[in-house]
């Protein structure tokens, strides 16, 4: 093989220096041309890193967050563990599933019924004489005992007798008319809690009494008197 087969090797040193340096500027050139900007997930990450101050704002975001998850699972659990606390937690089945205060609301709408059923005869006893309904009513009354106020009711709607299907109506409308205007239920909760507290005391005082033997209040009143009588 010539060495004419390869005209880079004929030249002289320094052209061939020449064109090594240019290719070098030439390459330069073409990457500062074609360079792509930097990302702009690196910018942020190197602001993050290099600023304390938002890096700081982004973890007390986190922080805040699972703070606010936090108390949110716990007012949503709160009704479903039991209050360790005060150990007042009442078991979800011992009323079939309902709470206590559905318990009591269910009884005081049966009260509320019953009263309704009073009023609407009292209404019609009359001062004269009493309507014949009155006794339609009372003998419903004594053969369907008032256990279920909303079957009660619909036992009445279900009559063939009109009278006793508008006497329904107005044993509604009554009820409803009480308790809205007239039944307070403040007075209820404070009798409730009086006759709680009164019990409790009335209790306590005669645990006290039996175990430590002391006498009763009727038992001193009886020993005072007839001490009395005998210095007398």
């Amino acid at each position: 093989v010539s060495v004419s087969a390869f005209p880079c090797f004929l030249s002289p040193p320094s052209s061939f220096g020449m064109s090594v340096a240019h290719a070098h500027a030439h390459a330069h050139a073409h990457a500062h041309v074609h360079r792509l900007p930097p990302s702009p997930r690196r910018n942020r990450l190197q602001v993050n890193a290099r600023s304390p101050l938002t890096s700081d704002s982004k973890a007390n975001q986190v922080i805040t967050r699972s703070s606010s998850y936090a108390r949110r699972h716990t007012a949503l659990n709160a009704s479903k563990e039991p209050d360790k606390g005060r150990d007042l937690y009442v078991p979800e089945l011992i009323f079939g599933g309902i709470s206590p205060e559905e318990k009591a609301a269910n009884a005081l709408v049966n009260l509320f019924t019953f009263v309704s059923i009073r009023i609407v005869l009292e209404q019609m006893s009359g001062t004269r004489h009493r309507s014949p309904v009155y006794t339609k009513i009372t003998k419903y009354l004594e053969e369907c005992p008032l256990t279920d106020s909303g079957a009660w009711i619909e036992g009445l709607l279900k009559s063939e007798e009109m009278d006793l299907k508008l006497a329904a109506l107005r044993i509604i409308e009554t009820r409803e008319a009480y308790v809205e205007t007239y039944f307070s239920f403040a007075n209820m909760k404070n009798h409730a809690v009086n006759s709680v507290n009164e019990q409790t005391k009335k209790l306590k005082s005669d645990y006290l009494t039996m175990t430590l033997n002391l006498p009763s209040m009727g038992e001193s009143e009886a020993s005072d008197g007839g001490s009395g009588d005998m210095s007398t």
